[in-house]
């Protein structure tokens, strides 16, 4: 998905479903999803030896071992995944908009495809004080130069919770009227 630009709402509260098809909100954590499922399969594959053949004290120690770990794994990838799409979801529906501030950059690996992702950390301040900070990542050799270092960047932050939702997460750029 490119950059392309949205006009957002101003005020909250905004209705996702009226920017159906324009913004995707699994956009990023789709990779979750699939980490997950591929640990789901490597757990249950653990679960269906362990009682199609239940040779041995240390085989079945050894296999309920792999059989717990995987699909804890599988836990955290889809809860990871189910969490910060809430999160994209609250900020996007009720958040304030505020300036936020890109005070980072880094690449990142990534183990599924030869290559990294461009990463910018970009900081909130709450009316309170607080320091809020979120990384966002993009596949775009661009990304660090669209977002130098100090640029301000609009952001959606949702006062009650400090979840934050940013365009350049989901793949946007958007203006807001």
């Amino acid at each position: 998905m490119g950059e392309e630009s949205i006009v957002i709402q101003r005020d909250p509260v905004r209705d996702c479903e009226q920017y159906k098809g324009k913004i995707d909100f699994y956009y990023g954590l789709r990779q979750f999803f699939l980490s997950g499922a591929i640990f789901a399969v490597l757990g249950l594959l653990s679960v269906a030896s362990l009682i199609a053949n239940p040779e041995g004290t240390g085989r079945i120690t050894l296999k309920s071992i792999a059989a717990v770990t995987c699909l804890y794994i599988c836990y955290r990838y889809f809860r990871k995944a189910v969490i910060s799409r809430r999160e994209r979801m609250n900020a996007f529906m009720s958040g304030k908009l505020v300036k936020g501030t890109v005070v980072g950059h880094r690449r990142s690996f990534l183990s599924w495809h030869s290559g990294g992702e461009y990463v910018i950390a970009v900081q909130v301040t709450t009316e309170g004080g607080k320091i809020l900070e979120k990384s966002v990542s993009s596949p775009s050799r661009r990304f660090h130069e669209q977002y130098s270092l100090q640029t301000e960047v609009d952001v959606l932050l949702d006062p009650s919770t400090g979840a934050m939702f940013i365009p350049a997460e989901v793949g946007i750029s958007a203006s807001f009227k």
